[in-house]
C-alpha cells in the first residue's frame, strides 16, 4: 500500500503500460513506470535493502513517528493515491501511448516520495515487530519459522 501505483490507476495497469525513459538511469526498451517506482527509484536510494531500511529508520524523528501512528490504513492508502495523482502522473498525466521522458526534477520528486513511503512502512513494521518481540528490537529468532511456526 505504500507504493503509489498500488493504489491508483490511470487506465494503464498501474503504470505497467507506460513506457519510460528516465534521466540518470540506463534506458532499456522494456522500462515501465511501475518498475521504476517498485525497484529503480528504491535501489537509487541505497543498497542492500537491509542497509536502506536501517538508514531510513534512523532518519525518522519521534515527532514524525507519532504523527504516523495517528493514521489509519485508509489514510495511508489515500496519501499514496495523492502522491500518484500529483507526482507519479502529474498535472498532464503520463500517457501509455508514447514513450514518456521523466526528467531529473521528476526523479528527485520520485526518490523523495519513495523514501517517505518506505519510511512510513518501516516505521509501521518496527512498531509491529517490537510488540511481537516483547518490546525490544526484533531479531531473526523472533521469526515464526525460527520458532517452529509457519
Amino acid at each position: 500500500m505504500h507504493q503509489p501505483l498500488h493504489v491508483s490507476d490511470n487506465n494503464d495497469a498501474g503504470g505497467n503500460s507506460v513506457k519510460v525513459m528516465v534521466d540518470g538511469f540506463e534506458h532499456k526498451a522494456r522500462d515501465e513506470l511501475h518498475d521504476f517506482w517498485d525497484v529503480q527509484f528504491v535501489e537509487a536510494l541505497g543498497r542492500p535493502p537491509a542497509a536502506l531500511a536501517q538508514k531510513l529508520l534512523e532518519q525518522i524523528t519521534p515527532e514524525r513517528e507519532a504523527e504516523w501512528k495517528q493514521g489509519t490504513y485508509d489514510d495511508w492508502a489515500m496519501e499514496a493515491f495523492d502522491i500518484a495523482f500529483t507526482d507519479v502522473y502529474g498535472e498532464t498525466p503520463l500517457s501509455k501511448d508514447t514513450l514518456q521522458h521523466l526528467d531529473a526534477a521528476y526523479v528527485e520528486r520520485a526518490e523523495k516520495d519513495v523514501a517517505l513511503q518506505l519510511s512510513r512502512r518501516a516505521s509501521a513494521w518496527r512498531r509491529c515487530s517490537t510488540k511481537r518481540s516483547g518490546g525490544r528490537w526484533p531479531t531473526s529468532r523472533d521469526s515464526p519459522a525460527v520458532q517452529g511456526g509457519a
